[in-house]
């Protein structure tokens, strides 16, 4: 079964240890934004968050999320 709860428009390929760790993930200096990490939040965490930032967000997930 496809988990269809999160979609990637545009998969980042940049690599999550070499950006700066932050309060809620990483900050990545290419794009200057922060990385939200969603690795151990749930479902409704991660909907919460996505709520928040309004669709506009970075975020680093597993492919079972």
């Amino acid at each position: 079964m496809q988990n269809k709860f999160l979609k990637l428009e545009k998969p980042c390929t940049e690599n999550w240890e070499d950006m700066v760790p932050n309060k809620k993930g990483n900050y990545c200096n290419l794009c200057a934004k922060n990385v939200i990490d969603f690795t151990g939040l749930s479902h409704f965490e991660i909907a919460q968050e996505m709520k928040l930032a309004n669709g506009n967000i970075c975020a680093r997930v597993t492919s079972d999320q």
